[in-house]
Formats: C-alpha cells, structure tokens, sequence
C-alpha cells in the first residue's frame, strides 16, 4: 500500500512561521512535523512507498532536500509529486500514475500528527468494501476524539 502525505500548499494559518519554511518543516522538539509522519507511518509493513506531493519551488525544495538520502533511515521509497496548486484533489490526479495498482491507498495531511493504528484501519476498511469500490474517509469528531483513542 502506498501513502500519499499531501505537503503542499500556501500554510497561511501558519504564518509568519511559514514565511520561511513549509508548514511540514515547522520544528516539533528540533524535529520536522513531517518527519514524525514519515517515521511513524513507516513503522507499518504494508505500506510500500510514501508519495510526497509538494510545491518544487523554493519552499516545496526544502522539503525534498530534507528527506534526499534518508529513505535508507525509513526503508521505504519516497517518491515526489508536484503539487500544482489545484486543491486536495488535483494533488490526487497528479498521483493517479504511480497509484494504478494499488486498489487501496492511504492519504495524510503532513501537517496532522496522529497516531492512528492503521493496521486496524485498513482491516476494517477492507472488511467493509469487500464486493464495491467505494470511497474510504475516516472522520473524527472532536467530542469523539477520547472516544476514538480509546478504541485504539
């Protein structure tokens, strides 16, 4: 299974922090948002490849220039798409390519730190698609949030 962390985008309700760096870089504890992303969700077997889909301008750059030579740290692959600024699900066209084989894929905003147990996540999506193919989306709601970290 692939993941697709959607790392683009203009990160205004981050400002001025995104000033100068993306939004996924912003530091947590000397650390990178989308660093703590990348390492948890690799920590899972079946994910196969990350694709990172992000601006190839100044800002998206930082971003592919911090993760060059750390997919030996993650064993995983790590593949850059361009974000061209088309919204959440222009990002996902662009990725259509290297998702065709894949009858599942998981999507993440790189700047949402969670610790979902995706393992379950995908047991339970598969159990309830099994004879359709219809469109996965997990929605929490913020009452709920205790609720469902119990669960897990």
């Amino acid at each position: 299974m692939k993941v697709v962390l959607l790392a683009g985008g203009l990160g205004s309700r981050a400002k001025p922090f995104s000033d100068y760096c993306p939004k996924a870089l912003i530091p947590i504890n000397g650390r990178p948002i989308i660093d703590y992303i990348i390492r948890y969700i690799s920590k899972f077997s079946f994910i196969s490849e990350i694709l990172i889909v992000c601006e190839f301008d100044s800002h998206g750059k930082q971003i592919i220039n911090y993760f060059e030579g750390k997919e030996c740290i993650i064993d995983k692959k790590i593949t850059f798409i361009e974000d061209k600024k088309k919204g959440t699900g222009g990002s996902l066209l662009e990725c259509q390519e290297k998702l065709k084989d894949d009858p599942i894929f998981l999507v993440w905003f790189s700047d949402n730190l969670c610790a979902l147990n995706l393992d379950r996540v995908v047991v339970e999506y598969s159990n309830i698609n099994k004879d359709n193919d219809a469109i996965g989306l997990l929605i929490a709601r913020k009452k709920d949030m205790k609720k469902l970290a119990e669960s897990y």
